[in-house]
């Protein structure tokens, strides 16, 4: 079931659109009024609090909010009629859906796959001359993107993520654990903007990435059993600083926001001091990749 709605007209001056979703079907997207706060009567005690609020100095701007284009959500989509996936997509992402405007994109392999595999599994390949995107990028992910990316009334933030390097650039060859040993992380930098050109290549372009995703959450999990890399903060400024950050910045994908960080809020303060303290490095990061979990 998939719900699309009617756009409403311009709202009053006085008054906001409220959009909420809902996962009972006929319901999943409803459309309300509420009246402006500034607006309506209030009656104020002598011990009030007086909130002052300058409109002229603003901050960070809400890009939007999105999802993911992970492997099984595309492998989904696809596994539909054409009719049924399409409305799926425009559901999501259309001007009568629930327009997302971001969107997170694994850098191979995910937890969400069906298998384990990286772009360049050739062992020593520090040359890249064997790294190839996957059927799961030509079959399932490249499509359903191009889809959306169609469908949306707006540009379409797409970031990017890798969860592993492949296994043999790593100190115990494995996919679920393990540090990236530093003679590979030149190869590691190549590998990503590698990334970015063979999506460039049929017409995706990437508005961000990290290098990694939850590079402390297996350290502090005793059982780690999906596609990970281990990184400490200090390896990963050396990382920014001495290779990913120079390449970046001197390449055709320099306008590609760099974010850090990648993990659960449990770790954000000490990753963040032993990261940003190196001005070096912190001068090549754009921002912060936070994950809800773990207060």
């Amino acid at each position: 079931y998939c719900d699309t709605f009617t756009y409403p007209s311009r709202s009053t001056e006085n008054f906001t659109h409220i959009f909420t979703s809902n996962h009972t079907p006929g319901y999943n997207f409803h459309w309300g009024t509420v009246q402006n706060a500034s607006t309506l009567p209030i009656s104020l005690s002598d011990q009030s609090i007086t909130v002052k609020v300058n409109i002229s100095n603003k901050s960070h701007r809400l890009k939007g909010i999105g999802g993911s284009f992970t492997d099984s959500f595309c492998i989904n989509v696809k596994s539909l009629s054409e009719e049924a996936g399409n409305n799926l997509l425009r559901s999501y992402f259309s001007r009568s859906g629930n327009e997302y405007k971001m969107a997170r994109v694994p850098i191979a392999s995910s937890d969400f796959c069906t298998r384990t595999y990286t772009y360049d599994d050739t062992p020593g390949d520090v040359n890249l001359e064997y790294f190839k995107l996957a059927p799961e990028d030509y079959t399932y992910k490249i499509p359903v993107i191009s889809a959306a990316r169609e469908m949306s009334p707006h540009n379409l933030y797409l970031f990017g993520s890798p969860w592993t390097s492949p296994n043999w650039t790593k100190n115990d060859n494995s996919y679920t654990r393990g540090y990236m040993k530093e003679e590979y992380f030149g190869y590691w930098a190549k590998y990503l903007l590698r990334f970015l050109e063979e999506y460039r290549k049929e017409g995706i372009e990437f508005w961000g990435f990290s290098p990694f995703n939850e590079p402390i959450n297996s350290l502090y999990l005793k059982q780690y059993l999906i596609n990970n890399m281990q990184w400490l903060p200090m390896a990963h400024r050396v990382f920014i600083r001495d290779h990913l950050g120079p390449l970046l910045r001197a390449s055709p994908f320099n306008a590609t926001k760099l974010v850090t960080f990648e993990d659960g809020r449990l770790f954000l303060e000490y990753w963040l001091d032993r990261v940003m303290v190196d001005k070096a490095a912190a001068d090549y990061i754009d921002g912060v990749s936070l994950h809800w979990y773990r207060d």
